[in-house]
């Protein structure tokens, strides 16, 4: 089954997409899985987020709509965060504070210590701080996070 809804027009863009739909409470309370797609300025690429019943809505990651004028069809191709501007902005970030707290203290932050420096709801920073590790940017030894040496903040 498919329900097509819209958002309020003015809101507070860091609020929760599934808070933000116009008369929603009927829908909120009868979902069992919502999915929400957003616009944003590029014109083939938009936000997903998915949300269960009873469960804490996932982070948004990014899809690309490609149309097939032929089939008459649209694919939603899955974008890996890496690749997004957004992950790139946070890792400079993080790994600027990283390399402060190190100088500062002769170690690496842990998780924690850096999710409550780059501020936000915490389990979502903690979420993208631990994207940054599978991904190979950030190392985490000994409760201790890492910079990879051949890679820079800002590369």
């Amino acid at each position: 089954m498919a329900i097509i809804h819209h958002l309020r027009k003015s809101g507070n863009e860091k609020v929760n997409v599934f808070e933000r739909m116009r008369g929603s409470s009927d829908l909120w309370a009868w979902r069992d899985c919502l999915i929400a797609l957003e616009e944003t300025d590029a014109d083939t690429v938009a936000k997903c987020q998915l949300q269960h019943r009873d469960e804490t809505a996932a982070p948004p990651f990014l899809v690309e709509r490609i149309k097939d004028t032929q089939q008459r069809t649209v694919v939603l191709n899955y974008i890996p965060v890496t690749d997004t501007e957004e992950f790139r902005e946070f890792y400079t970030e993080a790994a600027s504070m990283i390399s402060t707290y190190r100088q500062q203290n002769g170690k690496g932050p842990s998780v924690d210590r850096l999710a409550k420096d780059l501020g936000g709801r915490k389990q979502d920073t903690r979420k993208q701080i631990w994207a940054l590790i599978r991904s190979g940017k950030l190392t985490y030894s000994n409760s201790e996070l890492g910079l990879v040496n051949s890679i820079q903040p800002g590369k």
